[in-house]
């Protein structure tokens, strides 16, 4: 009898573990990442990171219609360098907002430089 109590306790505990693992979903896990990601903003021209990033997002600020933000693999001004512009984003609405999610992210490999015009920018990055 007393055996017989043992294996079902064992069984029993085995199921409540095998069900919490089954439960298990992908955003449990990626609550480890919460708060990780870094933000930089900027209303003019330059450097926002000076250094390898990856960028997740970007969010334009229109102070005018047709506001845009070209972003440069660069961690210096890239006028005149023959550099190309790794992304542009915008927001053609005068006091709009647009919000781009980039998954995957972005890879700059040496900085990234904002060429802003006639808005702000913030981008997230890691």
């Amino acid at each position: 009898m007393k055996l017989v109590r043992i294996f079902l306790v064992l069984c029993l505990s085995l199921m409540l573990l095998g069900s919490g693992i089954a439960f298990a979903a992908r955003g449990d896990r990626e609550a480890l990442d919460f708060g990780y990601v870094n933000a930089a903003s900027t209303q003019s021209d330059e450097t926002m990171i000076s250094g390898p990033t990856y960028v997740y997002g970007a969010t334009v600020f229109a102070n005018a219609a047709n506001s845009f933000v070209l972003l440069y693999d660069s961690a210096t001004a890239p006028a005149g360098t023959g550099k190309e512009v790794k992304v542009e984003v915008g927001e053609a609405t005068q006091y709009g907002t647009r919000r781009y999610d980039f998954d995957p992210p972005i890879k700059f490999d040496a900085g990234v430089y904002a060429d802003v015009t006639s808005g702000s920018v913030v981008l997230e990055y890691r």
